[in-house]
């Protein structure tokens, strides 16, 4: 135990798709936090 909070990650969205990200987030759909991935390092 590190006393360190992980937050729940949820989907991941790239930024062209940041339309559905939020409409995910709006409906309710979204389980943990959603992102939006800006750029890309893989």
């Amino acid at each position: 135990m590190t006393g360190q909070v992980r937050p729940l990650t949820g989907q991941r969205f790239p930024l062209d798709r940041a339309a559905a990200a939020h409409a995910a987030i709006e409906s309710r759909q979204a389980l943990g936090k959603t992102l939006i991935m800006v750029a890309s390092d893989r």
